[in-house]
């Protein structure tokens, strides 16, 4: 009993350094942006990214102004997200979690052209994010229609 409960030990240990390094691996990157920016990117991988592309209610996304857009940097400012650009027609916010520290990026684009909003929530490392880029989007929207 003793041995198996020194073994579980390590174990969570391991998991918990190997979580914490990737957090610190995440805060150490950086992504480059191209301007002008004609559209976001689309996810890569769903289990750890979202994009407008994925929502279902696309009634929000139409008939945004840049006032509109003005509105959801304030939510992101508000829920502690880190400013890294704020362009025009473009918001790109950092989100940091509070555990182990993992990196997301969050960015919002009022595509005049194409008359929406479009958003993306990514994780920078790792094949899940367990859900929580679509939560921390599908909250910024709630908060931003009210």
């Amino acid at each position: 009993m003793k041995i198996a409960t020194i073994i579980v030990f390590l174990i969570v240990l391991g998991v918990s350094i190997r979580f914490y390094r990737l957090g610190l691996e995440s805060q150490k990157m950086t992504i480059k942006r191209v301007a002008p920016i004609q559209s976001l990117a689309h996810c890569e991988n769903d289990s750890n990214c979202f994009h407008s592309d994925l929502y279902e209610d696309k009634v929000v996304l139409v008939n945004k102004t840049t006032s509109d857009l003005l509105k959801i940097k304030d939510v992101l400012d508000k829920n502690g997200m880190t400013k890294v650009i704020v362009e025009g027609n473009y918001l790109y916010y950092t989100a940091k979690s509070t555990v182990f520290g993992f990196v997301d990026d969050v960015e919002f684009y009022l595509n005049n052209k194409e008359n929406r909003l479009e958003f993306r929530s990514s994780s920078r490392v790792g094949h899940s994010d367990l859900g929580k880029n679509k939560s921390r989007i599908m909250a910024i929207l709630e908060e931003f229609k009210e």
